[in-house]
């Protein structure tokens, strides 16, 4: 681990992987706040590493000082999930070739609409975090392994609180600072561009976002893993000022490469409904249709294949709501409404107890 100033979660941190680890090895990048403190209370293996601007020299000084060749990254905001632990040596175990990389999944609750109005929804991300030697990261920010060739998901959950706006007003400032002196260097690096928009998303920085993401957009290759995330933020983004019949487009050119993505005909439908209103003379002949269908994919796919989404919900209960919504609002069939309004219940009492 590497912390700074994380005195407000590094005990439940540690106090989840407490006794299933050999080794705790925690780098300190200059805390001021106890963090030091709480980290000793744990284990000795305690160093102090003087923070140079660079997430990746920090944690691969972190990861030299290991000593088992097994190696699990994780962030004092993260925790494992207590229903994890029977299981969690087994699942590490399965790590056997040298290079090798095992992802876990990281949920991570947001705040999604304005202030006083706001949603709470869940983001989902499949992260390389378990690894055997040899590894390094590579990146300023936002730091990526750089090392191994096989990948396999080890069905170990963590929960990540890093995105609630007041983690996010905790970092403000320093991941954009990063970002663009890194940019300074590879300013054609689509990754980069990809979480500087990001950042700026965050912050209100509508139109600065755009910028970012079509860069990316533009740049990333065509089998770039994060190529589906840069489509959903720039469309986020393009929504957000509304842009609708931009993030149309964008969507429907993509809809070939990525059919088996429910977040994406989520997208789609959510941007046909935001547009429909400054349409009003096809907004029930085409632009709904279209929304209508696509949000039945979403529950299709769901069916299919649950819980392979960035946003839980998208393929579920997400889908089944804005369904009933359209139903009942729209064209007034409440059959068909109360219809979606039930399977929107199911469906978030089956995800509640999953």
């Amino acid at each position: 681990m590497i912390v700074r100033d994380e005195a407000h979660c590094l005990e439940r941190c540690l106090n989840s992987i407490t006794g299933l680890v050999d080794e705790i090895n925690i780098v300190d990048t200059g805390s001021v706040d106890g963090s030091l403190e709480i980290a000793r209370s744990f284990t000795e293996r305690v160093y102090e590493f003087e923070w140079c601007g660079d997430f990746a020299a920090a944690r691969n000084y972190s990861l030299a000082m290991a000593t088992r060749d097994r190696l699990v990254v994780l962030d004092a905001d993260e925790w494992l999930d207590e229903a994890c632990r029977p299981n969690f040596r087994d699942a590490v175990e399965r790590l056997c070739q040298p290079g090798s990389c095992g992802d876990v999944l990281v949920v991570s609750p947001f705040e999604y609409g304005p202030d006083g109005a706001a949603e709470v929804r869940v983001a989902r991300s499949w992260v390389p975090r378990v690894f055997t030697r040899p590894v390094r990261y590579v990146g300023a920010i936002h730091e990526q392994p750089e090392g191994p060739e096989r990948t396999i998901r080890l069905g170990l959950t963590f929960h990540h609180d890093g995105y609630s706006r007041r983690a996010v007003e905790r970092k403000a400032g320093r991941n954009i600072a990063i970002l663009r002196a890194s940019l300074t260097d590879a300013p054609d690096n689509p990754y980069l561009r990809f979480q500087l928009g990001r950042e700026l998303l965050i912050r209100g920085s509508q139109d600065g976002a755009i910028v970012e993401f079509s860069a990316a957009y533009a740049l990333a290759p065509p089998l770039a893993p994060y190529r589906l995330s840069v489509i959903l933020a720039l469309g986020t983004a393009l929504n957000r000022t509304a842009r609708y019949a931009e993030a149309a487009t964008l969507f429907e050119a993509e809809l070939s490469s990525f059919n088996d993505s429910a977040d994406l005909y989520f997208a789609v439908g959510t941007t046909l409904i935001n547009w429909a209103p400054e349409r009003p003379e096809d907004a029930l002949t085409r632009l709904l249709p279209v929304a209508v269908s696509s949000f039945e994919r979403c529950l299709e796919l769901g069916r299919l294949s649950p819980g392979l989404t960035e946003i839980a919900g998208t393929d579920s209960y997400h889908a089944a709501r804005n369904l009933a919504i359209i139903y009942r609002l729209a064209y007034a069939d409440l059959e068909l409404a109360a219809h979606y309004e039930a399977l929107e219940q199911a469906l978030l009492a089956s995800s509640s107890s999953a």
